[in-house]
């Protein structure tokens, strides 16, 4: 199946209510659509033990692909991770989480 897209909230001078969570999808992976290096998400672990999340490089490492940028998130914490350079992650950022405690928000700027 094809990685959940990740939906990306526009915060600008009006003052939004932030989004609902959703959990992260660890069968299928999930994807930041439309990155321009100026989005990030906010993962919260709901779970008793740390977990990671894993954002795979596009780019090769002088010819060797990269196993990816990983961050761990601490259990019962929160962690806002980005932006996401286009040059190394792509237009479309692959994200793996490791389990289904990780749930996440999108965000970016808006451009005025």
């Amino acid at each position: 199946m094809a990685a959940t897209a990740i939906t990306v909230t526009t915060i600008d001078r009006t003052a939004i209510t932030p989004p609902a969570e959703v959990a992260m999808d660890v069968a299928n992976g999930n994807v930041l659509n439309g990155n321009s290096g100026a989005q990030w998400i906010e993962v919260t672990n709901t779970g008793g033990s740390t977990y990671t999340i894993t954002a795979s490089q596009v780019n090769l490492q002088d010819g060797v692909a990269s196993p990816g940028k990983q961050w761990s998130i601490p259990a019962a914490g929160k962690r806002r991770i980005g932006p996401f350079p286009v040059n190394v992650y792509g237009t479309s950022v692959a994200l793996a989480p490791q389990n289904v405690a990780l749930t996440c928000m999108g965000y970016q700027l808006s451009p005025s």
